[in-house]
């Protein structure tokens, strides 16, 4: 019974979305004052929910790292700030680490923000757009179709088109049921096969907004781990396993692979050929021994192209999702109304 309990309590607790920015800001705010552990994660309780910090703080009093506590609420600390945490504690940087961390999750919502706003009015209007198609198949087609076929005017074929969906649809409703859900199952079946993700992680990753994000994000934590004192080599394992994308990863590996075998990050960059824009800053930062802040420039320069290629991207949906309505509402006019206009012709 008691652990029927732990794995309700477990799944509850777990799913709990909090202001990680703010948590973020908070402790670092307490920490600089030398406060103990404990009792910052006391006072942020509010911010986390006293079931979340009670784990937090007995864990702690058992002997437990913050970071170790943390991993108990995946749903709720991301891996990043996980591994962050984990290197902080060792080497003292816990709350400048954790002012960097807000700020990093501050900029991803804003993109976060952006992107809900660029693909908002584009998914409503098409979405609009599709239900107007279907109720005009379903109940309007019919209709048209016992005109023409009683008048016995001449059908053109996208008007027969038309007709037909409406007919197959009322004829064998289940069958394409059925043929759906196998069709979905299938899909399923067939995007867990590895060269599948492969491709679409490829695919992914050309894409100018993704590709730009995914690497800001990379250098960003490599940045941040370098300032604090880990080795390169170091630094680009921690980051490893907070990419999604597995062909990203997969360069990244190669990355990691060059700077073992003692090559300098902006050579392996180059042998990898990742990105030309980083080469000469990097190559010219790392001789200066001031790799840190040079990955954290380019990737303050990958973030702001990857809002260029949002805002870019945000003002070609609006039209674009008008100009598919638009080619949508001609279609259903020419295809019922054409017949019309050749028996009126007919009769004058």
């Amino acid at each position: 019974m008691k652990k029927l309990y732990l794995i309700f309590f477990n799944t509850i607790t777990s799913n709990r979305k909090i202001n990680l920015p703010f948590f973020c800001e908070q402790m670092a705010s307490l920490l600089k004052t030398g406060n103990d552990l404990s009792i910052v994660l006391e006072n942020l309780s509010s911010i986390l929910g006293h079931k979340i910090s009670k784990v937090l703080i007995s864990s702690i009093k058992r002997g437990k790292s913050l970071a170790g506590a943390m991993q108990k609420f995946p749903k709720v600390f991301p891996e990043d700030l996980i591994n962050l945490i984990q290197v902080a504690e060792g080497t003292g940087f816990l709350d400048e680490v954790l002012i960097k961390y807000s700020l990093h999750c501050k900029k991803n919502y804003n993109v976060k923000r952006k992107i809900i706003r660029a693909l908002f009015y584009p998914a409503v209007t098409l979405g609009l757009s599709m239900i107007l198609f279907v109720f005009c198949l379903l109940f309007i087609a019919p209709n048209f179709s016992n005109i023409f076929y009683s008048l016995e005017i001449p059908i053109p074929k996208i008007t027969k088109f038309f007709i037909f969906i409406p007919n197959i649809i009322n004829d064998s409703q289940f069958k394409i049921i059925a043929l759906i859900v196998i069709l979905l199952l299938f899909c399923l079946h067939y995007f867990k096969q590895s060269k599948i993700r492969w491709m679409l992680a490829k695919y992914a990753f050309k894409c100018p907004f993704l590709n730009f994000y995914f690497i800001s994000k990379a250098y960003w934590l490599s940045s941040l781990l370098l300032k604090i004192g880990i080795p390169l080599t170091q630094a680009m394992e921690l980051v490893k396993p907070t990419i999604m994308n597995i062909f990203f990863r997969y360069k990244w590996n190669q990355l990691i692979s060059h700077c073992r075998r003692g090559r300098q990050l902006s050579e392996a960059l180059k042998l990898c050929s990742f990105h030309n824009e980083s080469y000469s800053l990097l190559k010219v930062m790392e001789k200066d021994g001031q790799l840190s802040l040079g990955l954290d420039r380019v990737s303050q320069h990958y973030q702001a192209q990857a809002e260029n290629k949002l805002e870019t991207i945000s003002t070609l949906l609006g039209p674009l999702s008008i100009l598919i309505v638009g080619i949508f509402v001609s279609l259903i006019i020419f295809a019922f109304f054409s017949p019309l206009l050749e028996l009126s012709k007919g009769l004058l």
